[in-house]
């Protein structure tokens, strides 16, 4: 289904052990994406093979 509302989509910011900041997105509840400084590109649920766009997570 598509996305009708802005509160489908939450971004959860997360700093790891090693200080890293990284950003789950989800949708409805759902995990679909992971981005973290410097990475490109980032990783997906989504992907079914690593590619330019998204790597498979």
């Amino acid at each position: 289904m598509p996305i009708r509302s802005e509160d489908d989509v939450r971004c959860e910011w997360i700093e790891t052990s090693d200080g890293i900041i990284e950003v789950d997105i989800l949708i409805r509840g759902k995990f679909i994406a992971q981005l973290t400084p410097g990475a490109k590109p980032g990783l997906s649920v989504l992907v079914i093979k690593d590619g330019p766009l998204a790597l498979k997570y």
